[in-house]
C-alpha cells in the first residue's frame, strides 16, 4: 500500500471514530449564595452545546449537575481528543461569566 493510499484510508477510518470528551467545572460556591447550580446556568451551557450540534460541529452533548460541579459531555466524530475547536466550545459552555449572567 502506497503512503498516499494509506493516508486516505486512515482519514476515512478516523472520521468514523467517535470521541467522547467530558469536562467538569467546579462552580460552587456560586456568587450570590446559591447552594446548588441554578437550572438557568445548566440551560445556558446546554444552549451553547445545542448550537454547536445544530451547526454540525459536534454529534451531540449533554449537560449535568452533580453536587457543585457542572459536567459537559461532548460527542464528536473524527475530531479527536485534542481538537482546539471542541475545547473552545467546552470553555464557552462552562464560562462562569455566561452562566452567572444567565442565572441572574
Amino acid at each position: 500500500m502506497e503512503r498516499e493510499e494509506f493516508l486516505v484510508k486512515e482519514r476515512e477510518r478516523v472520521a468514523k471514530r467517535a470521541t467522547v470528551l467530558v469536562v467538569s467545572a467546579k462552580l460552587l460556591p456560586w456568587p450570590g449564595g446559591f447552594s446548588r447550580i441554578p437550572a438557568e446556568a445548566l440551560e445556558a451551557a446546554a444552549a451553547v452545546a445545542k448550537k454547536a450540534e445544530s451547526d454540525g460541529m459536534i454529534r451531540g452533548a449533554r449537560v449535568f449537575a452533580f453536587a457543585d460541579d457542572l459536567h459537559l459531555q461532548i460527542n464528536t466524530f473524527g475530531l479527536g481528543l485534542h481538537n482546539p475547536e471542541v475545547h473552545a466550545l467546552a470553555f464557552r459552555a462552562i464560562s462562569r461569566r455566561r452562566l452567572v449572567h444567565n442565572a441572574g
